[in-house]
């Protein structure tokens, strides 16, 4: 495994399971500003013990980024060893020194753990990824910047067929055949982070709605007749 440049301030991230996609996308942000981010699915290799390569990664970081959301604190979840050793590698830190600098991804009470740390509850959220470098440049003596356009910047999706805007299904007259109207589930808009390596890049994705179970081929066809839809060629 190539070493980690010396210069380069090392962060930690810190996320539950659910949340690995926000946790490569804050590493790839992080990076481009000049951070040397260390996260469990980038770093570690086959045959690696990976709680002794852990537990190391945390004490040599220079900071801890938690990424919180309601149920970090709670249930069970290899994320609290990590922040044990965190909470031990505060310890051994002068006393003042930040070293655990919150990330929230969702709106949510702060861990006990977490009382005495400042965290940004009045900012946006996710975290605006300047509040984490600012929070480095502090605890770091560091000048980070976020780069200027260095991030593959976020893009606009058109809506996909399967998954029409709010709205423009509910009620329509062609649902009212012998199938019925499907039960929708209403997915807000968001961004969400595709592609890989050079190729990632962040997409918005405005809000629509699809059904909790699959369309048939039946009901597809009275959507295509009645409402004018261009089906895709393949189908």
């Amino acid at each position: 495994m190539p070493k980690a440049d010396p210069k380069r301030p090392k962060a930690f991230i810190c996320h539950m399971k659910q949340d690995l996609a926000a946790a490569k996308k804050l590493s790839a942000e992080l990076t481009a500003a000049g951070v040397d981010p260390w996260l469990d699915k980038e770093k570690l290799v086959s045959g690696d013990f990976y709680e002794t390569e852990i537990k190391k990664a945390v004490h040599e970081s220079d900071v801890f980024v938690p990424l919180l959301r309601p149920g970090f604190g709670g249930g069970v979840g290899f994320r609290h060893r990590e922040v044990h050793w965190a909470l031990e590698a505060l310890e051994s830190r002068p006393p003042g020194r930040g070293f655990i600098v919150p990330f929230l991804l969702r709106r949510c009470a702060l861990p006990e753990w977490c009382q005495s740390i400042h965290a940004p509850l009045g900012l946006p959220v996710p975290t605006p990824v300047s509040e984490v470098l600012r929070a480095i440049n502090k605890h770091c003596g560091t000048t980070l910047k976020e780069p200027d356009g260095k991030v593959s910047p976020a893009e606009v999706a058109e809506p996909v067929a399967v998954a029409p805007k709010a709205g423009a299904v509910a009620g329509a007259a062609y649902w009212s055949g012998p199938f019925g109207e499907p039960e929708w589930a209403r997915i807000p808009a968001g961004e969400f982070w595709m592609g890989e390596g050079k190729e990632a890049h962040r997409v918005l994705l405005g809000e629509y709605r699809i059904a909790r179970v699959p369309v048939t081929n039946a009901q597809y066809q009275l959507f295509v007749e009645q409402a004018g839809h261009q089906a895709p060629g393949h189908w």
